[in-house]
């Protein structure tokens, strides 16, 4: 273990909301500095450019693999204020970062869902398929997508 009052900045990276909430804060308690930053963050289900692919998404989410997630996805789906933070908050507004990506790309990345995984466990068959194959029909096969995942942040500040 880290020694006591060892850190000036503790994160976790889309991970908090897997986490015993009162073992982790009390161990950031323990390691973090006077006036040390936690910061917690996760990103958003992605947006498009395009408004038919957005709606596609959307409709998967929501109805067709929905019922998969783990019951800790709902902290990232309401932007972890639900998460009982024991530290001073910091006002964060939230940010995106954008990429540029193939169909390919897009396919892969759906396919690490955890409820696309428990999805195909439970059904097998792979949702994801489907889904690819009406964006394909929206999009031409080699045209590369603008996906937006907005990032959502919990700060505090650890006073000792």
């Amino acid at each position: 273990p880290f020694a006591d009052n060892y850190f000036d900045l503790i994160t976790s990276a889309t991970a908090v909301h897997w986490f015993q909430f009162d073992q982790f804060f009390s161990e950031i308690r323990r390691v973090g500095k006077n006036n040390s930053i936690v910061a917690c963050w996760a990103y958003k289900v992605f947006r498009t450019d395009q408004e038919t692919i957005n709606k596609l998404v959307d409709r998967f989410y929501n109805e067709t693999i929905h019922d998969y997630w783990d019951s800790e996805r709902r902290h990232v789906d309401e932007e972890y204020k639900n998460i009982p933070v024991p530290f001073r908050e910091v006002r964060n507004p939230g940010f995106a970062t954008q990429l540029s990506w193939d169909l390919q790309t897009l396919e892969g990345y759906l396919n690490t869902w955890s409820a696309v995984q428990h999805f195909i466990q439970k059904n097998k068959v792979n949702p994801v398929n489907q889904l690819m194959e009406e964006i394909r029909h929206e999009v031409g096969a080699d045209d590369n997508i603008l996906m937006t995942f907005p990032i959502f942040m919990r700060m505090g500040i650890i006073s000792k």
